[in-house]
């Protein structure tokens, strides 16, 4: 019985030891990818993405040398990214690589970590390069994300070492962790992207509504004055040279106009200055009497949201100056736990919206910008006007971190 126990004492601390080290190798994995994790959500773009993931993982695996290779979905080859460790000879002949050719597009095809002994007669793939290199293993492992494979990594070791299921499990984890932070960073990208393009049509529109008429108005009067050059006409041609002359002046204010539109920002907490100097800018360019409101208080809204109203309003004075007539504008910016309303209101010729013509309503873009850049920013847009009676446009924003009802 004496003999028995202390054989079972011996096995029992044997599977403690057994189960001790297996809890300190999760542990270590674990550690291993929280800190990838949190050194892969920093804002980067996609080669300091894979070159600081290499180095961790080089590091954390003892190899000599690491390569990421990433797919590029058109020709469907393993293009090398970022690598360190290896020589000029081999990066040159290992650039890029078909999806399964050799052990890297293999494991991109079958989207699984393939680990291969180079001195094993039976070594599947040939890894001619490798072994010419001095490397005694290799693995790759897949970069996936959202079940798709957007490359591999590979580690090369200069001795051939034993990688074991839990070593495998985690160079797939990690790629996994790679996948979703490159594909994350090129949907960042992408929004910005679009961001950019929608800004371009808006200018574009801009332009059209401002710049592009008053080129046509131009060309109109050069004609005219062409006219009447040929036909010894001194009267027109210097009521058509003043009519030129107003063009242009016209023309360089909207220039000027649009170049400060895109160049504002609103100061943090500071949307009612820029208002105010819109409104001084007004008042300077056309003499129109202007009126600024401030009702209420509370947080400002996000940084790009106010300044897209900033914008907003930009436009609605531009409006103003340009078709309204009016001898005044008021301005009021109203502030609540709700959000921000902006109306704009002048006392202008005003129109009659319903009975205006589909020609009238494509010359008259500014509204469609106005409309455009308010939908954007999760924002309502609203006009009222009364022929004789002036025009009110009115802008709102909610808050949208702010607690349902």
């Amino acid at each position: 019985m004496a003999v028995h126990l202390q054989g079972l004492y011996g096995t029992l601390e044997e599977r403690v030891d057994v189960k001790t080290r297996s809890l300190e190798e999760k542990n270590r994995q674990l550690e291993i990818v929280y800190d990838m994790a949190a050194f892969l959500r920093q804002p980067q773009d996609v080669d300091a993405l894979c070159r600081g993931f290499l180095q961790r993982v080089q590091q954390m695996f003892g190899a000599a040398a690491s390569s990421a290779r990433l797919l590029d979905r058109d020709s469907r080859q393993l293009c090398m990214t970022v690598h360190a460790g290896l020589d000029n000879a081999f990066i040159d002949r290992e650039a890029t690589l078909e999806c399964g050719e050799c052990v890297c597009g293999q494991a991109a095809r079958g989207g699984i970590s393939l680990i291969c002994d180079i001195e094993r007669p039976d070594t599947t793939p040939d890894l001619g390069v490798c072994r010419r290199a001095g490397f005694k293993l290799v693995s790759a492992t897949p970069i996936g994300a959202n079940q798709q494979t957007l490359g591999i990594y590979n580690l090369y070791f200069r001795e051939a070492r034993p990688l074991g299921d839990s070593d495998r499990q985690l160079l797939e984890t990690l790629g996994q962790q790679l996948g979703i932070a490159i594909e994350n960073q090129r949907l960042h990208a992408s929004d910005r992207e679009l961001a950019v393009s929608e800004e371009r049509n808006l200018l574009a529109r801009e332009l059209h509504d401002s710049i592009a008429q008053g080129l046509a108005f131009m060309n109109l009067q050069v004609q005219m004055l062409d006219d009447a050059l040929r036909h010894n006409d001194a009267n027109q041609a210097q009521a058509t040279l003043a009519m030129l002359r107003q063009g242009v002046q016209e023309s360089y204010d909207d220039v000027r106009e649009l170049l400060v539109h895109f160049r504002t920002r609103v100061a943090k907490q500071d949307l009612p200055g820029a208002i105010g100097a819109a409104l001084r800018r007004l008042a300077d360019q056309s003499g129109i009497a202007t009126e600024l409101e401030l009702e209420g208080g509370g947080a400002p809204l996000d940084a790009e949201v106010e300044t897209q109203a900033l914008y907003i309003l930009q436009e609605a004075l531009s409006n103003v100056r340009k078709h309204a007539q009016a001898k005044s504008v008021h301005v009021a910016l109203r502030r609540g736990v709700h959000g921000l309303t902006l109306v704009v209101r002048d006392d202008g010729v005003g129109f009659d919206e319903g009975a205006r013509s589909a020609r009238e309503k494509e010359n008259h873009i500014g509204l469609q910008v106005m409309r455009e850049r308010a939908l954007r920013i999760g924002g309502k847009f609203s006009l009222s006007s009364t022929p004789g009676r002036g025009t009110e446009v009115r802008l709102e924003f909610p808050r949208l971190n702010q607690e349902p009802n």
